[in-house]
């Protein structure tokens, strides 16, 4: 087209068709800016649909493991459950078994020196295979959180305590004014359902 215009011998004619040859190529460049950005807003759009597809498809699949992951615990006992989400709490290690054991209501928290203080309710025991995996004394309160009694696992008091019952009933005492009350974690299914599977 520039070389066509040259060629015109007309000033006025070369001018009106230079301005319209420059009008021309700016719609030009602003059709194909246009063109590109249309194609730009397209793939973006695509990407966010993707990202959304992607989001809605993991939701799903959450929602759907953690479904299955309650459905884990069902056919087990509200103690069952209990005793194992209390261990991983408190002791948050798998143990090689899980024993639990009811104490009755006015057992003495020192079964071996006379003068010890007594349960006032009925408690559990809680301990592993053997005694280097831990011990947990408590009670439910039955709504996600249980009194724990913070019993020694071996008895260690010396002979002067021993022999004199009022001093033992102290040193028990204090345990019993020092019950704390815990949260219990409700834990992962998976990891809830392990340690239902070694109770004794």
């Amino acid at each position: 087209m520039n070389k066509k215009i040259e060629k015109v011998k007309n000033e006025e004619l070369k001018t009106t068709f230079t301005a319209k040859l420059i009008l021309m190529k700016t719609m030009l460049d602003t059709q194909g800016q246009i063109s590109a950005l249309t194609q730009q807003q397209k793939e973006a759009e695509e990407e966010v649909n993707k990202a959304l597809e992607k989001a809605k498809a993991d939701t799903t699949k959450a929602a759907e493991q953690a479904t299955g992951d309650d459905k884990l615990l069902l056919g087990y006992s509200d103690d069952q459950i209990e005793y194992a989400r209390v261990w991983l709490t408190l002791i948050g290690v798998k143990p090689s078994e899980l024993n639990a054991k009811t104490i009755t209501a006015g057992t003495p928290l020192d079964s071996y020196d006379k003068g010890s203080a007594t349960y006032p309710t009925d408690a559990i025991i809680l301990y592993g295979g053997y005694s280097a995996e831990g011990q947990i004394v408590c009670t439910s309160n039955r709504n996600g959180t249980i009194n724990v009694y913070p019993v020694p696992s071996h008895w260690q008091i010396g002979a002067e305590i021993a022999n004199d019952p009022e001093k033992v009933r102290a040193l028990t005492q204090d345990i019993l004014d020092n019950v704390r009350v815990v949260n219990v974690d409700v834990r992962n299914p998976r990891d809830v359902l392990d340690v239902i599977k070694i109770q004794k």
